[in-house]
């Protein structure tokens, strides 16, 4: 038991440490972008400069289009299922919906770990109103995966609908959480390779 809540002690601090850089690294990283930039670019032979610069700009423009469309899906969740549980009466429907959008970012849990509070405080309300949140949930989850989360996250990276449906399919089937978290942004970027490479550039 002391081992195991040892780890977890060590663990937790770990993943604090990580939320406390990466906003320090994000803040050099966006400062110093223009020098880091030309100094990678200095490092590319001249004859392949522009068409290596050219491939990193458009992964760019994809990868940035990715966060986009991800802060979009996740905010229309969230608004979503705050109004409807304001609606359904549910307490505290708006820090709930917020929870909900948040957790969109992680497949498959997040949309279960967000509904549980949401079922229980439906469930102090009445039976039928956990009934019609889980409903609800059920609902929002099926129009955001089958309808809005591909055509938005197609858009802003490029993709087709049925290409970003494919990609999330194949990423789950061969890695899992993590290939659905990186499979439309690793979809993209092979476009954009594949794309230059029939062009011959």
């Amino acid at each position: 038991i002391a081992r195991a809540a040892a780890d977890a002690i060590v663990a937790l601090f770990s993943q604090l440490f990580n939320l406390l850089l990466a906003p320090v690294i994000a803040f050099y990283l966006t400062r110093d972008f223009d020098s880091i930039r030309e100094r990678f670019a200095s490092w590319i032979p001249p004859a392949m400069r522009d068409q290596v610069m050219g491939i990193l700009r458009d992964i760019d423009r994809a990868l940035a289009g990715f966060v986009r469309g991800q802060l979009i899906v996740c905010s229309f969740v969230g608004v979503s299922t705050g109004l409807t549980l304001a609606i359904l009466g549910v307490r505290f429907a708006a820090p709930i919906g917020f929870v909900v959008g948040v957790l969109e970012i992680v497949p498959y849990f997040g949309p279960i770990l967000g509904m549980i509070p949401a079922v229980l405080m439906g469930a102090a309300k009445s039976p039928t109103t956990a009934l019609l949140t889980a409903a609800a949930f059920i609902g929002i989850q099926q129009v955001e995966s089958a309808v809005i989360s591909p055509k938005i996250m197609g858009d802003s990276v490029g993709l087709h609908p049925l290409a970003v449906i494919f990609a999330l399919l194949v990423g789950a089937r061969l890695f899992g959480v993590l290939g659905i978290l990186l499979a439309v942004p690793v979809a993209a970027c092979l476009s954009i390779l594949s794309e230059r490479l029939l062009r011959g550039e």
